[in-house]
C-alpha cells in the first residue's frame, strides 16, 4: 500500500511542477544546443566532464560582477578538470565584447535560448555545478563554490544511475544540495 501512494505522489508533484526535472543528455553532462560558440577553443566535450553552467547576461549589472568570481573558480579549477561555460541568449558580438571587457577565459555559448527553458532560468545569474555522470549537484554560484571547497571534483562514474524520474522542465530549487540527475533523449 506504500508503494502505490508513494507513486501517486510523486506523479502529482511532476505534474504540478514541483518535482520536474531538468533535462540532460543521457550519456551524462549538460545539455547545450544550438548557439555559437565564443573564443578561439570552440565547444567543449562536457560528457564524463563535471561542468559549471553560468547563465548570464552581459548587460546585468549583478552578471558582470559574477563574471570575476566564474574566471577565478576556471582559473582555479579548470586545470583539475572543471568546464566553466557562460550561457547567454545575448548575441556573439555582445558576447565577445564582454568577454574582452571582464577578460573572460572560460568558453561562452551565445545566441542560446533552448538551455533557459531546459533548466528553467528565468532570471540570470543562475548557475548549476553538474557532476560527471549529468547530475546536478549545485544550483547557485556559492552553493557551487561551497561544493568545491568542501568536496572537490571527484570521480564519478558516467553510468551513475539517475536520482530522479526523466522529465522536463527544472524544479524550482534543489533541496540542501541534493544532486539531481535527469536525462532526455537526443533529438
Amino acid at each position: 500500500m506504500k508503494y502505490p501512494l508513494l507513486l501517486l505522489l510523486a506523479v502529482i508533484l511532476v505534474t504540478v511542477g514541483i518535482a520536474a526535472p531538468m533535462t540532460l543528455r543521457e550519456r551524462g553532462g549538460p545539455l547545450l544546443g544550438v548557439g555559437e560558440w565564443v573564443g578561439e577553443r570552440g565547444a567543449p566535450e562536457l560528457a564524463g566532464r563535471w561542468t559549471l553552467l553560468a547563465f548570464f547576461g552581459p548587460e546585468v549589472p549583478t552578471c558582470r560582477d559574477d563574471a570575476e568570481v566564474l574566471q577565478g573558480v576556471h582559473e582555479s579549477w579548470g586545470p583539475r578538470g572543471l568546464e566553466v561555460v557562460g550561457v547567454t541568449t545575448a548575441p556573439r558580438n555582445v558576447v565577445r565584447d564582454f568577454a574582452h571587457e571582464q577578460v573572460v577565459g572560460y568558453r561562452m555559448l551565445a545566441s542560446a535560448g533552448g538551455e533557459f527553458e531546459s533548466y528553467g532560468v528565468e532570471l540570470v545569474p543562475e548557475t548549476f555545478l553538474v557532476d560527471p555522470a549529468g547530475r546536478i549537484v549545485a544550483r547557485g554560484l556559492d552553493e557551487a563554490r561551497v561544493h568545491l571547497r568542501e568536496h572537490g571534483l571527484p570521480h564519478v562514474p558516467a553510468d551513475a544511475p539517475p536520482l530522479v524520474p526523466v522529465g522536463d522542465p527544472v524544479p524550482a530549487d534543489l533541496v540542501d544540495g541534493e544532486p539531481v540527475r535527469v536525462a532526455v533523449a537526443d533529438g
